[in-house]
């Protein structure tokens, strides 16, 4: 299966620190704006693609192979602490947003 440590991939952008500070205040808000869109972008194609490239490779041969739990646990153990007090400072906003969504597109999916 997938690696644990990496449930999706990231883009970095870099720049020359003192050219991009020479830069207008919007040109940088436009490069800030430009730099999470294709961020954003990366990861919806990235979804999209991910099963059928999985189709691929099982055709090809490939053995699809889990982490033992054990180590799964021991590896989630480390970030845990971090990632709950992450989550309960977002959980408000999931309740609002994220959530609401999710559960009327599986909803309205399922009904069709």
């Amino acid at each position: 299966a997938p690696g644990f440590w990496e449930p999706s991939g990231r883009v970095h952008f870099m720049s020359n620190i003192d050219a991009y500070n020479a830069l207008p205040d919007l040109y940088k808000s436009a490069i800030e704006v430009a730099c999470a869109e294709a961020d954003s972008d990366m990861v919806a194609r990235y979804d999209h693609l991910n099963p059928q490239a999985l189709r691929r490779l099982i055709a090809a041969g490939a053995q699809l192979r889990f982490w033992p739990r054990e180590i799964l646990q021991a590896a989630f153990k480390t970030i845990m602490d971090s990632y709950r007090a992450y989550r309960g400072e977002m959980f408000q906003w999931h309740r609002v947003s994220e959530n609401s969504f999710d559960n009327f597109a599986f909803s309205a999916a399922a009904h069709r």
